[in-house]
């Protein structure tokens, strides 16, 4: 795939960016262009990517070489899974892009929860009787004699 051909099938759109990835110190310049461009080709619900390193290079304007240190860094501090695979690119899997759908659908989960079975009122467990309801305005009235 040429460059023109790559860049415009992934310039559409936006890409979700981690604030913890964001702000990474441990990463370099190149290191987070790499993962921005990675993070590009998993669009909608994918995780994983399979550009060359050939076409990663040329995309952000650098040595295959260099390809080559950032995707080991990004490897090691857990940002992607690398699986190699011969004859072909290998296949990227974007490691924190998985965490984030997992606590989304969780969250999402959580709330559902909540509206299904948070909206009872409080059954008091002491005996069979109904709670009572105050004004407290009132009572804290009555209690101090200002009434």
């Amino acid at each position: 795939m040429s460059k023109s051909k790559f860049i415009e099938s992934n310039s559409q759109g936006y890409v979700n960016i981690n604030k913890e990835f964001l702000f990474d110190t441990n990463l370099n310049n190149t290191d987070k262009t790499l993962y921005i461009v990675l993070q590009s080709t998993c669009w909608g619900d994918k995780d994983s990517c399979f550009p060359s390193q050939k076409t990663l290079a040329q995309a952000i304007n650098r040595s295959i070489r260099t390809i080559q240190r950032s995707l080991k860094k990004l490897k090691q501090l857990g940002y992607i899974l690398v699986e190699l695979r011969i004859g072909t690119s290998n296949l990227y899997t974007m490691l924190k892009k998985i965490i984030s759908q997992k606590s989304e659908k969780a969250v999402k989960k959580v709330n559902e929860l909540r509206q299904k079975f948070g909206n009872k009122k409080k059954q008091d467990n002491w005996n069979d009787y109904p709670q009572r309801e105050y004004n407290f305005d009132e009572l804290e009235k009555k209690l101090l004699g200002w009434e």
